[in-house]
């Protein structure tokens, strides 16, 4: 689909949102907890957080499109 719409390459950067926020929507989205909770398990086996889901999805879409195989990220809203 990507490639038929004209894309040709792309510089994925991806930015992670350390603010509060992650806490409000964990608790009405993510069974209460965390956005970026990594502890969370379903029949005994590790699932993925929002943010890891979203990342997979983008990396394994957009990884053709990548000319050095190197997705920077940075994060935003720590308090520290």
């Amino acid at each position: 689909g990507l490639k038929e719409c004209g894309l040709e390459s792309s510089n994925l950067i991806i930015g992670i949102d350390f603010t509060k926020s992650n806490l409000t929507q964990g608790t009405i989205t993510f069974a209460g907890r965390s956005l970026h909770d990594c502890s969370v398990k379903a029949a005994g086996r590790r699932i993925l957080n929002p943010y890891q889901q979203v990342m997979a999805i983008m990396g394994r879409t957009l990884k053709p499109f990548d000319d050095d195989n190197i997705i920077p990220a940075v994060g935003f809203g720590d308090v520290r």
